[in-house]
């Protein structure tokens, strides 16, 4: 059961205490963890899809940029997308909407903690929550907006046109029109963060990495599994994805599955 592998991790909270969590995997720390802070207030629920490592990236970014802050201490527990674990009643407790990743945070309102999902509604939580001293966000309110427009603009565009080639690409029916249609709309979507990076900008926002950066890798990294070639496309855009996941945190947070990638 579920619950008596977290019980030395968890004070017991209702997502945890009645149901026999046996449908999910057992909590798993990372080599991030530091043991000398406690039991980790963090609870992350991901797979190695874009959307998943994006949120593994921020917390590792997060442990980096803090590495004595208890509260930015996570564990995880792997959804198994193939058997649809993201769809049992157990993960629905924490995202009713049935998607990875959703975190759990029991730094507030305990014991119940509060959970929050969607991908960008948890990298945003976690800023505005716990990069205290701006070191991944903004204090500038212009800055912040920026930095907001980008999230939006991956949320609401990158990362549903990019699903959607994925889908048709690697679809068992081909059809071409919905394969041209999303392929020329991930190129129309590489072209807006060229414009703006072409200049001579090294990330999204202010010239310094950010959670506007974390929000959009993961997706635009994929690009290549369409057939896109990013050095020779999108030449600033292949810049901003080499120095991006040349960071340490960025390694980690990517490598925290080990396990192939789902989709594009």
């Amino acid at each position: 059961m579920l619950l008596s592998r977290l019980a030395p991790w968890l004070t017991p909270l209702p997502f945890f205490r009645t149901a026999a969590m046996s449908t999910l995997a057992s909590p798993e720390r990372p080599a991030s963890f530091v043991a000398s802070l406690g039991a980790p207030p963090l609870h992350l629920f991901t797979a190695n899809t874009p959307n998943g490592q994006k949120t593994n990236i921020l917390l590792e970014e997060l442990r980096l940029a803090y590495p004595d802050k208890k509260e930015v201490g996570y564990d995880y527990v792997r959804v198994n997308l193939a058997k649809n674990e993201q769809k049992t009643p157990d993960f629905l407790k924490v995202n009713p909407n049935g998607r990875i990743p959703a975190l759990l945070d029991t730094n507030v309102n305990p014991p119940k903690g509060h959970r929050v999902f969607e991908s960008a509604s948890i990298l945003l939580w976690l800023v505005e929550n716990y990069d205290t001293e701006f070191k991944l966000s903004f204090s500038d309110p212009l800055l912040r907006s920026e930095a907001l427009s980008w999230i939006f603009f991956t949320h609401g565009g990158v990362g549903p046109m990019f699903g959607q080639a994925g889908h048709f690409l690697h679809a068992p029916e081909k059809i071409p029109y919905a394969i041209k249609r999303y392929t020329d709309e991930m190129r129309r979507l590489l072209s807006v963060f060229e414009d703006h990076l072409a200049p001579g900008r090294t990330y999204l926002v202010d010239d310094r990495f950010s959670v506007a950066d974390i929000n959009a890798i993961t997706w635009v990294k994929g690009a290549s599994r369409a057939g896109i070639e990013l050095d020779k496309e999108f030449p600033a855009v292949n810049g901003w994805i080499e120095r991006s996941f040349a960071r340490k945190g960025v390694q980690n947070g990517v490598g925290l599955l080990a396990e192939p990638a789902h989709a594009l």
